[in-house]
Formats: C-alpha cells, structure tokens, sequence
C-alpha cells in the first residue's frame, strides 16, 4: 500500500496543484489534502487509482516508499548524508559535462542547513569550474545570495513561488522536497525531460524581477 509521503512526491513529481492532482486521479481534494497531511489513511481504491494515474505517465511507486520512472533511472537521495551525496553528484556531472544549471524555487538557508559542514566546500569546489552557466531563482525580496561567486540570481513573485526546488544540471532534473526533520531529493536521468524543464525555466528567468539592493 502507498503511503502519503510517496503521494506528496507523486505530486511534486507531475508539478500539479492539488486540485489537478486529484482531478486526473479520480479523487477528491479534501481527501487529497487530508491522505497528505496524514489525517486520513489511503484506501485499496485510492491508491488504485493513483497508482494507475502514475502508471500512465510512467511512474511507479516502490515497497521501500519511493517512486521512480518504470524505466527505473532515477536516483533518491535522503537526509543529511543523501543531501551531501546529491551536490557532490552535481559537482562531478558538471565538471564532466558543464553547460546550463537551473534551479528554481530556492530558498538557500535550506541548502545550507542539509549541506552542513559540506557548504563551504561545495562552493569553493563549484567556483573552481569555468564551464558552466548558473541560473538561481528565489523568492522576491529574498537576498541570500550565497552562491553569487559563481550564479547569478534573479527574484519570482510571491504567486510564481512553490514549495517544491527544481534542480536542472546535465541531463538530469532533482525534484527537491524540504520538510521540517528531512530532505528527499529524486533524481531523474532522461535528456528529453532536463531539456523540457530547462525551457520552462528559461520561460520564467526571462519574466523574473531583476534584484535590487535591500
């Protein structure tokens, strides 16, 4: 049986609102709502019906309370020590491959806590590279520019804003998902897919709020 947390990730993965979510799966939102906050419990027939809706976009839900693609080419990566590994992962795909790093919906006091004692390190290690080109996105009036050695920053609007951290680099797309006591972070590898949310980014870099000084 699937859980909740494996909905919440369901979700963020096809990046629908809650409302689209349970429309396409054939659910209400107020159960949706009360399945992901954990105050109600999923039924055999909800969770047929949102395991064949991931089915269908070719996801499948996994006995250790994970997703990947049924092609399984997706890495998952929790807590401290995963949040480590999967900026290292990053640090060595573009050292190797370079090009365009896109992350939006960033809030990099949240990067820094899971990093930990790896921050400081990661940076000097990414500042060190030359072949590549960083796009930040963070909340307007947000001015923690921690990375701006080696990315440039730009503000989202309050109502562009979400919860949810898109991490592209390479050929590979990070859904991110911070909570209070944990990080999960699901890497998928697929050139069709980074290609496809690297241009819905470069749709928003290109209408975000140019930063100004606070």
């Amino acid at each position: 049986m699937i859980n909740a947390a494996q909905i919440r990730a369901a979700r963020a993965i096809t990046r629908e609102n809650q409302s689209e979510f349970s429309n396409n799966c054939g659910i209400s939102v107020p159960l949706l709502k009360m399945i992901e906050l954990e105050e109600a419990g999923v039924t055999l027939k909800t969770a047929e019906k949102i395991i064949a809706y991931m089915e269908a976009k070719n996801y499948e839900f996994t006995e250790e309370g994970g997703i990947q693609p049924i092609s399984g080419h997706t890495q998952v990566y929790s807590g401290q020590k995963g949040f480590v590994d999967f900026i290292r992962d990053v640090y060595a795909t573009i050292s190797v491959v370079g090009g365009e790093i896109c992350v939006n919906n960033v809030d990099e006091s949240l990067f820094l806590k899971w990093q930990g004692d790896e921050a400081d390190a990661h940076m000097q290690r990414m500042s060190s590279l030359t072949n590549y080109q960083f796009k930040i996105l963070v909340k307007e009036g947000d001015s923690n520019f921690v990375a701006s050695k080696y990315a440039i920053y730009k503000w989202s609007s309050a109502d562009r804003f979400d919860a949810i951290t898109y991490y592209i680099y390479g050929k590979k797309v990070a859904t991110i998902i911070f909570q209070a006591e944990n990080v999960v972070v699901y890497v998928t590898k697929d050139q069709i897919l980074a290609d496809y949310h690297r241009q819905k980014f470069n749709f928003e870099w290109e209408r975000a709020i140019e930063p100004i000084a606070l």
